[in-house]
């Protein structure tokens, strides 16, 4: 793990300091001119601006790069030292920050709501992904059902399958889901053979 990834709100403060030494002259009690604002400067060189890196956008990139890295290396070092320090007994996306937490978990847990806009489930058995509160539904907002309000909390996509077979039983699909739901399920892409639900 890099060393150098900071708490999102630390990478903030970082910014700040850089903008103030920046502009400042090099003179701690004197007060600089900002001649352009920290946003256009980091705008690439190519689009006529500066080209620095925006410290927030960066940091951001790199623990979420580690946060995937926990969710998707289940067998890595690093993801079982986390699990059994801080969620034994659930998993990256629901643990808590803790009370007695590291700078490391502190850092990495910072990722987790940015993880949780950019990731989906993409179906394959249909037992790991539950059909309320997963995001598994093809769809340019949230990748959740629309209409939630007559979905168990605890059925799983498997439990629309036709029983014993890798396809939708059309009849519990169109009970459960509005007409927009429907379509969107109905697109999903199905496996010709089981393999487990992976998210992406």
């Amino acid at each position: 793990m890099n060393v150098f990834l900071l708490p999102l709100a630390t990478s903030n403060q970082l910014q700040v300091m850089l903008n103030k030494f920046w502009w400042s002259g090099g003179m701690d009690d004197r007060r600089g001119i900002n001649w352009l604002a920290w946003d256009r400067m980091c705008v690439q060189k190519g689009d006529g601006d500066m080209g620095f890196r925006d410290l927030r956008c960066f940091n951001a990139a790199l623990l979420g790069k580690q946060g995937w890295r926990i969710l998707s290396d289940t067998n890595s070092l690093l993801y079982n030292v986390l699990r059994a320090k801080y969620f034994p007994s659930g998993d990256f996306m629901s643990a808590s920050l803790g009370s007695n937490y590291s700078y490391v978990w502190k850092s990495v847990h910072s990722s987790q709501q940015l993880l949780v806009r950019g990731t989906h489930w993409r179906v394959g058995d249909g037992r790991s992904i539950f059909v309320k509160n997963n995001p598994w539904l093809p769809s340019d907002s949230n990748f959740v059902p629309n209409d939630p309000m007559f979905i168990d909390d605890a059925m799983h996509v498997s439990d629309m399958f036709v029983p014993g077979e890798l396809r939708w039983d059309l009849e519990k699909v169109l009970n459960i889901f509005s007409m927009d739901d429907v379509r969107s399920i109905l697109a999903i892409p199905l496996p010709l053979n089981p393999k487990p639900d992976k998210l992406i």
